[in-house]
């Protein structure tokens, strides 16, 4: 089974997967391994002909490892969230690819036929900062009826302190606002429902 490795430096532009990634999950072409310039390339055999995606866990509970995602697992979560919200859509893309919620992203986008929309801090020249005015004029490019992000806690609290408020009319105009990666504090989510946010935890 081929393996095309791919460094996602800052200032990589996230669509130039989509082609790759659909032909992997197509069967058609090799499996991608998206990784960041400091992290190493993932090495090992893959013992599928279905395997599509190699991510890198974050290390949380211990040493990041390397995790084989197959075509069929990527497809089965794609379609479960759709489910799950009753609709598929647009997504803004504001977590980097080398994660496994940046890549589900495009995953979800190539099943719904969409192009994502990309956080403009993913393609920053120089170290990325995410930032609310960033995020809302980039969700001003989504055009579906249906609009949908997935963000970590640190996102939608820095989103949600803005104090020139530019972020949360955009927020308001999300049909859903994943949120993963790690423990989103209650405060946080109070305050989202205070704002009638559509907010569903991953995590």
């Amino acid at each position: 089974m081929e393996l095309l490795p791919l460094h996602t430096p800052q200032g990589f532009r996230p669509e130039g997967l989509l082609q790759p990634l659909q032909d992997a999950l197509a069967g058609e072409g090799p499996a991608v391994a998206p990784f960041l310039d400091r992290a190493p390339a993932f090495t090992g055999a893959l013992p599928s002909e279905d395997i599509a995606v190699v991510v890198s866990t974050s290390g949380s509970t211990g040493a990041p490892k390397q995790t084989m995602l197959s075509a069929a697992a990527l497809g089965a979560s794609s379609a479960a969230t759709a489910q799950r919200l009753g609709f598929e859509g647009q997504w803004l893309l504001a977590l980097p690819v080398h994660y496994v919620a940046g890549i589900q992203v495009l995953v979800r986008s190539l099943y719904a036929g969409q192009r994502p929309v990309v956080d403009p801090s993913l393609l920053a020249d120089g170290p990325g900062s995410f930032t609310p005015r960033g995020f809302a004029e980039a969700a001003e490019d989504l055009t579906d009826r249906y609009r949908l992000t997935s963000l970590v806690p640190t996102q939608l609290s820095r989103l949600l302190s803005d104090p020139d408020q530019t972020a949360l009319p955009a927020l308001k105009r999300f049909n859903a606002i994943l949120l993963g990666g790690a423990p989103a504090p209650a405060a946080l989510l109070e305050a989202a429902r205070r704002e009638d946010l559509r907010v569903i935890q991953t995590y």
